[in-house]
């Protein structure tokens, strides 16, 4: 069964606590008794700090490069409409 997104909230609420109790298992009881839902696992846990210690925040960061495009239908008949009127121009 895949787990749900930790929102912003959720993600600082695990940073704070895991500098306080320092491991994952203690965040892990804390959530359970404060929450009372499922808390995510160890390994969600310490991910989260190790992006929080390298980035300084619990976002997430786009990834450097190119965006990635969507091409629709639309965008390629706009390419071709725009290709063709160059065509004519340079005749």
């Amino acid at each position: 069964m895949a787990r749900r997104q930790l929102n912003i909230n959720e993600k600082t609420w695990i940073v704070k606590h895991m500098y306080r109790l320092e491991y994952p298992i203690n965040v892990q009881r804390l959530w359970s008794k404060e929450i009372n839902n499922n808390p995510p696992d160890r390994k969600t846990i310490r991910s989260l700090m190790n992006k929080f210690e390298q980035t300084g925040s619990v976002l997430n960061i786009d990834l450097p490069g190119r965006p990635v495009s969507v091409t629709t239908q639309a965008t390629k008949d706009e390419i071709s409409s725009i290709l063709e009127n160059e065509r004519r121009l340079v005749k």
